[in-house]
């Protein structure tokens, strides 16, 4: 099973001042930074993002996962990347203190600094360490190849069960380059990563991503997919569905060459897939993978044929989206695309 929640606030802040001294926040930018570079005096500066989810809405998808073994990542999505080295990490950490993120934007003339800062937590009030406390224990890293396209799924199991059992507050995470790499190779390097925010107005909000395998596979008297080539695809499917609730696609797996022995009776053949399969969501219109294959996408089996359940509200609202399908038959792994989309609505 999959289940989403998406953020409660999220910013950027900097390290660099502006020549009067003052440090800007940007608490409804739509778009986050994370950077290293040298000032115009080679200081070496940098942008960090912080982000944080309701407690209320990570307890229910726990709620949700029950005794299932659950894993939690932190999903960002790139608008832009600049000034890349061959590789980096970017560093997921949870923050120590509680913080405010404002009404301003980074850009704002004049200043006016509402929320965090790389120097207040809140205004007035300091952070005991300027960029953010962290907890070190806490401390998460996913290393990137320039050829990457950067988006960000970084586990933070460990940071969400802590903030569950209550052994840490839930003050958030704070996304930045990883510590090791923060240091210039030279004063002219710099990188510079953009992600959208909750203030983005896209498909692409960060979100916090919860996984279990909670799929059964009980065939039945129905025959087992062995050979290619066969076909699958979703047959309850409807045009609409409201951004809520849970909904229960059903599948049909057919042969393309059915081998059915005839009889003097008519005798029906069903046939399901066989156990490890696994389903994908995308963008109609940009073909974007919006919820990928993982152990939460598992297509179940009982005696009806393969299903699997959706949280619908995991999905934005207004758009298109359609179903791929991962097969493995012996040593073949096949994909399909289910023909026809449906409309996430309101």
């Amino acid at each position: 099973m999959i289940y989403r929640v998406y953020t409660k606030k999220d910013t950027f802040i900097t390290s660099e001042p502006t020549i009067t001294g003052q440090y800007r926040d940007a608490g409804r930018d739509p778009i986050l930074e994370i950077s290293q570079y040298p000032d115009v005096n080679n200081i070496t500066r940098y942008k960090s993002m912080l982000i944080e989810f309701n407690s209320n809405d990570i307890d229910t998808a726990l709620n949700l996962a029950g005794n299932n073994t659950f894993s939690s990542s932190l999903n960002l999505y790139a608008a832009e990347a600049t000034e890349l080295p061959t590789s980096f990490s970017l560093a997921a950490t949870a923050i120590s203190e509680s913080w405010f993120a404002g009404n301003a934007q980074f850009a704002d003339e004049p200043i006016t600094n509402t929320g965090v800062t790389w120097t207040e937590r809140r205004p007035g009030v300091d952070w005991t360490t300027a960029g953010a406390p962290t907890h070190s224990a806490y401390y998460n890293t996913s290393t990137f190849i320039n050829s990457d396209d950067f988006d960000l799924s970084i586990n933070v199991t460990d940071i969400i069960t802590a903030i569950s059992s209550s052994t840490i507050s839930n003050n958030g995470i704070k996304v930045d380059l990883e510590k090791s790499g923060e240091v210039l190779s030279s004063l002219s390097s710099s990188i510079s990563l953009k992600y959208f925010g909750g203030n983005s107005h896209t498909i692409y909000k960060p979100n916090l991503q919860f996984d279990w395998d909670d799929s059964v596979y009980i065939t039945g008297s129905a025959n087992t997919i062995s050979s290619t080539p066969f076909k699958v695809f979703t047959k309850n499917l409807k045009d609409e569905y409201k951004n809520k609730d849970k909904n229960r696609f059903r599948l049909s797996a057919r042969p393309i060459f059915d081998t059915t022995t005839f009889t003097t009776s008519s005798v029906k053949t069903d046939y399901v897939l066989p156990e490890g399969a696994s389903f994908c969501v995308k963008d109609t219109y940009t073909n974007d993978t919006i919820i990928d294959y993982s152990i939460g996408t598992k297509i179940s089996c009982d005696e009806n044929g393969n299903y699997f359940d959706l949280y619908i509200n995991t999905l934005k609202p207004q758009r298109f989206y359609y179903f791929e399908f991962k097969v493995t038959v012996d040593t073949s792994t096949v994909y399909f695309t289910d023909d026809k989309s449906f409309k996430v609505t309101i």
